[in-house]
Parts: structure tokens; sequence; C-alpha cells
């Protein structure tokens, strides 16, 4: 996982870690379908290595689920208006 630990209980996180757009191979680079997801499972490691504390950087980024897959990586349920869950990958 790529994060740091701090001395302070905080983790730095940065998105471009796992979801720049240098990752995606250039003829599936569709942000449309591209997610945060990643992100979030960074955000939970560093919460389970004990940092009471979430600095996260963004840049460069590929994606445009504003930030909803990382927040189900979280362990949020997001639903519609008919109670039906979220999926987890982009453009749903």
């Amino acid at each position: 996982m790529h994060f740091a630990l701090l001395g302070d209980g905080a983790a730095v996180v940065e998105v471009a870690a796992v979801a720049r757009l240098a990752l995606v191979p250039a003829g599936r680079r569709d942000p449309c379908v591209t997610t945060r997801y990643g992100v979030g499972e960074l955000i939970r490691a560093g919460v389970d290595a004990g940092a009471r504390r979430i600095l996260v950087g963004c840049g460069n980024l590929g994606t445009s689920d504003g930030a909803v897959c990382a927040l189900q990586a979280l362990g949020v349920r997001l639903l519609d208006t008919e109670g039906v869950e979220l999926a987890t990958e982009g453009g749903s």
C-alpha cells in the first residue's frame, strides 16, 4: 500500500498512487468508468495501521466518480431513490 504514517498519528494518502491517469493504459482512459475505490482502500489501510487522521493529496486524477467509490471501499452503503445499492464501478 502507498501511504505514509506520520509521528503525530496521521496518515498521508496520495490519490495519484492508485488513481492517476498514467496507471490506466491509453486505450482504456475513460473517466466515466474509472473510480477512486483504491483511494478508499488506502484510507482503510491507514486507519488499520493506527492513523487517527487521514490527509489526502489529490492530483493527476483519472476518475469522475466524485469519491463515491472511495466511500464504498470504506464500507459506506449508498442507495438510489428506490433503495438499491449503487454499484462500485464507474459509469453506473
